[in-house]
């Protein structure tokens, strides 16, 4: 093999490798500056299904950056609602939850209409409905994630590229590359 045909198989390599990188790298970050971000719960416990759901049926009837005071023993819970004008909310319908760990990137099909992430003791949520692909939720706000409920829809999740993927990818096409260079031979 000469050294121009090496070439080209590194530049090959390079390109591939960066596809796979920017392929990995598309999915939709949900934080507090997007658009479709609806609001907050402080605290946002208690933390099940239905109090999740009514949490978020709060937000919606909420008035653009209106905050709503809940008195009750211990702390009392604010929930206050983003200035995003957002079209198209509709009742929250609690679907599931993901005790995320390392896992923020979840694939939606277009049917989840809210996310609620909890962060320590804030949890705060955003309306995805119609939207259909990768997305991915912060791993931390303030304290790391705790879990994402969905609402909706339940999406799969994204089991993220590692560096060996993509090692094996490389090495798979230099050796296709070998072969076709020695079959022509």
């Amino acid at each position: 093999m000469n050294l121009l045909n090496l070439k080209k198989l590194a530049a090959t390599l390079t390109v591939a490798c960066s596809l796979a990188f920017a392929s990995s790298a598309s999915a939709a970050l949900l934080d507090l500056s997007s658009s479709n971000y609806l609001g907050s719960i402080n605290p946002g416990s208690p933390a099940g299904g239905e109090d999740e759901e009514g949490y978020i049926n709060t937000l919606v009837g909420l008035d653009l950056n209106e905050v709503l005071v809940i008195v009750r023993p211990g702390p009392d819970q604010s929930i206050t609602r983003s200035g995003n004008a957002i079209a198209g909310l509709v009742e929250a319908v609690y679907s599931d939850r993901s005790n995320t760990g390392d896992v923020t990137d979840f694939n939606l099909t277009g049917t989840t209409s809210y996310i609620l992430a909890k962060y320590g003791n804030v949890s705060y949520a955003w309306f995805v409905l119609g939207y259909v692909g990768e997305i991915e939720v912060l791993g931390t706000i303030g304290n790391g994630l705790s879990h994402v409920s969905f609402f909706g829809g339940t999406p799969t999740t994204r089991v993220p590229d590692s560096a060996s993927t993509l090692l094996l990818i490389g090495l798979g096409l230099a050796s296709v590359g070998f072969v076709a260079r020695r079959r022509k031979a």
